[in-house]
């Protein structure tokens, strides 16, 4: 059994942005059903790009589609392979996600005497392990995850069952009669019987001969093609919960792009999502058409099965938190026992895989940090302002009481220099003349910070300030007035 090396990495075109390539994953995406359609073809004809398959130009092989070393392509599929490219090997940009509610199952032999996930204790689960050391390794990250949540789901670890591995080449990609030009992702399938070649199902020859006895399979798709043989059953399904966190089955599919095609060339981009949006509409009006297309290249039983398979899936590709959210679930076995392998990166952009990032990171916009370091820098510049630091243009003489407010039936100023009970006084001393703020503790949030009480404090804590600060002469008399007051609702002493 060999392993393929890492010398074929960088076999693709020369950079041209007068041609921009795609390649799909056999899911369901708009991309897919584009390839028969060519919408997005015509939205890139019209600002002069030629929209072409990876494959249609001999010099490019299969490996772009997971590690994206190509600036001019749009990689559609499986959100593993994309994360791992974004995280280990270049900075791409998420430009739209499609949900598909398969979380995966698990199967055993139909004959076997096991109906439920207890019933596997201390037997074998199959885990296929990929010998091509290029490619990410989705199949096994995704049977990692699947087979932990149903094990949690079902209140058992990993130490209840016994995990064997299960290496298989991996290498179909190299064979010469696979490197020939293909025109559509569709001519694939004509060299490949994609609803039957056990190239992408490694580990169910192993179940059928009695080497294991549970693998995990992914829902409705490959389950039902492989239980319409009769000769397994799946005891656990993580599509039939209710949650919807669980459906992790290499999805939300990924729509990516490089960062360089987003930076120097946008239009681009744009006329790419609009015809994608496009045929995302029209699948979703006519899903029957859309289901006859897709089941050339997927991986359902036949063309009514592919309907009820996209029956409740949104097929317009968007960025909403709900599909993007299992982007961001906790890292599963292989990539945290080392499996994706770290590389040196140039600097993080401050974007997971588009230009705003899905969850505002440290200094970005709705970080409680942010606003609270912009909010006191807004209070800072207030503070150092000429108006709020010198106070209103003219302030008044110590010997010259508050400014009087005819229009206002409480600050009138009292006309008796004692302080008396006038209408618009509010107890003795009130026109008594108060000093100036310092300059220092010129902003009203700047006074509390100080020790000043809130205007609205009703607990008890009227005490006479002034005798620790001065109050200053530019708030509104009734607030001055309030101020001035002790403990016992007096005024202060003239």
């Amino acid at each position: 059994m060999t392993v393929v090396e890492e010398v074929r990495t960088a076999d693709h075109v020369p950079l041209d942005w007068s041609e921009f390539f795609y390649t799909n994953c056999p899911l369901i995406s708009a991309s897919n059903v584009d390839q028969e359609l060519g919408w997005v073809r015509e939205e890139l004809k019209k600002i002069g790009v030629e929209y072409a398959y990876l494959r249609s130009r001999r010099e490019n092989n299969w490996y772009p589609h997971y590690i994206h070393n190509m600036d001019n392509l749009l990689r559609v599929g499986g959100c593993f392979p994309a994360i791992h490219a974004h995280a280990d090997i270049r900075r791409t940009r998420l430009v739209g996600l499609t949900q598909v509610y398969e979380g995966g199952c698990l199967l055993v032999r139909a004959r076997d005497p096991i109906y439920r996930m207890a019933d596997l204790e201390g037997r074998k689960i199959g885990l296929s392990r990929s010998l091509n050391t290029i490619k990410n390794d989705w199949w096994r990250v995704q049977e990692e995850q699947g087979i932990e949540l149903m094990l949690r789901l079902n209140d058992m670890t990993r130490d209840d069952v016994e995990i064997v591995d299960f290496p298989y080449p991996d290498d179909w990609y190299d064979k010469p009669e696979m490197l020939t030009p293909i025109n559509n992702p569709s001519e694939l399938w004509f060299k490949r019987d994609v609803k039957h070649d056990m190239g992408f199902r490694p580990l169910e020859p192993a179940l059928l001969e009695g080497k294991v006895d549970a693998i995990y399979t992914q829902s409705k798709v490959f389950q039902h093609l492989q239980e319409a043989t009769g000769k397994v059953k799946a005891i656990e399904d993580l599509a039939r919960y209710p949650d919807w966190t669980l459906q992790g089955a290499n999805v939300p599919a990924t729509f990516t792009v490089s960062d360089v095609v987003c930076e120097e060339h946008p239009e681009i981009v744009v006329a790419i999502m609009k015809g994608m949006i496009k045929v995302g509409r029209w699948a979703n009006e006519h899903k029957h058409a859309a289901a006859v297309i897709l089941d050339k290249g997927t991986y359902y039983l036949d063309a009514e099965d592919t309907y009820r398979g996209i029956e409740h899936v949104d097929m317009v590709p968007d960025l909403s938190p709900q599909k993007a959210r299992p982007l961001r679930r906790r890292l599963p076995a292989p990539l945290r026992e080392g499996h994706a392998r770290r590389r040196r990166l140039p600097p993080r952009r401050p974007a997971l895989l588009r230009e705003r990032p899905l969850l505002p990171g440290p200094g970005a916009r709705g970080d409680p940090r942010r606003t609270r370091r912009r909010r006191m820098a807004r209070n800072r510049r207030r503070c150092d302002h000429p108006r709020r630091r010198h106070g209103p243009r003219r302030s008044p003489r110590r010997d010259e009481g508050p400014p009087a407010r005819p229009d206002h039936p409480r600050g009138r100023a009292s006309p008796h220099a004692d302080g008396g009970a006038a209408r618009g006084s509010r107890g003795p001393g009130r026109d008594r003349p108060r000093a100036s703020l310092p300059h220092s503790a010129c902003s009203r949030r700047r006074i509390h910070r100080l020790g000043w009480p809130l205007l609205s404090d009703r607990n008890g804590l009227r005490r006479r300030i002034d005798r620790i600060v001065p109050i200053p002469d530019w708030l509104p008399s009734y607030r001055r007035a309030w101020l001035g007051r002790d403990a016992l609702g007096r005024g202060s002493p003239g």
